[in-house]
């Protein structure tokens, strides 16, 4: 076993064993890929209301508790105070992929990113999508990559997770070449 499988191994142990990483308690810790900002930056944008700002973290923290319904019809009725905004859209397109449905996942998460194209979390997100739920292997490493550029050391994880996608992309290509 080489040191990027013996290190895959180690990590998927720990998250199966219960273990958070980087302070995240959600659902469905590939490897710990799940990302739900903790303290979302809505200072910056003036169109996000009180309300909806409220309603945001109350949708974060229905996730967090596996509250999947309560947590979509809450993010619903942020339209109905101001616009839907990046963070909002990267918490949907979670509750989506929890739900399932990878390609409105996508969708939400390429909208956030339309909105921001630096959101780390959007970018964190939609490769861990196209990585572990879609295959498109290409598309991961783009957003990977993007991810650990825009906050270089944020998430150390980052770079065994490249690596290792580095690594399956050549035994395909490889395995894509003997054919």
């Amino acid at each position: 076993m080489n040191s990027f499988s013996c290190c895959r191994s180690a990590l998927i142990c720990l998250l199966l064993s219960g273990c958070q990483l980087n302070g995240l308690s959600g659902p469905d810790a590939q490897g710990g890929r799940d990302q739900v900002l903790q303290r979302p930056a809505l200072n910056m944008r003036s169109d996000v209301s009180a309300e909806s700002t409220a309603l945001y973290r109350t949708a974060v923290n229905l996730y967090q508790q596996q509250q999947y319904d309560d947590a979509t019809t809450t993010l619903k009725q942020i339209s109905r105070h101001s616009a839907v905004f990046p963070d909002a859209l990267v918490l949907q397109g979670l509750l989506h992929r929890t739900q399932g449905d990878f390609i409105a996942a996508e969708v939400a998460y390429q909208q956030s990113l339309e909105l921001s194209p630096g959101n780390i979390h959007a970018h964190r997100n939609l490769a861990i999508l196209y990585d572990l739920y879609l295959g498109q292997f290409d598309n991961a490493l783009t957003h990977y990559e993007t991810c650990e550029a825009l906050a270089p050391g944020q998430y150390p994880e980052l770079s065994i997770w490249i690596a290792d996608l580095r690594q399956r992309i050549a035994q395909q290509l490889i395995a894509g070449a003997e054919k």
